[in-house]
């Protein structure tokens, strides 16, 4: 894997996992993190700072 390839992956998915979740409480409303982890099979810890990014 190239060194470009190796940062850009993480921050990839980084943005896909955000836009899950902005995603899930547009259409669903407010929900607990739990909830969202779930919907989105993400884990509770990358839920939890996905919300704080956004909170900020």
């Amino acid at each position: 894997m190239s060194l470009f390839t190796s940062r850009a992956v993480p921050a990839l998915l980084r943005e896909m996992n955000e836009r899950k979740v902005l995603d899930t409480l547009r259409a669903q409303g407010a929900l607990h993190a739990a909830e969202i982890a779930r919907i989105n099979g993400l884990s509770k810890p990358t839920t939890s700072v996905i919300l704080r990014s956004l909170v900020d």
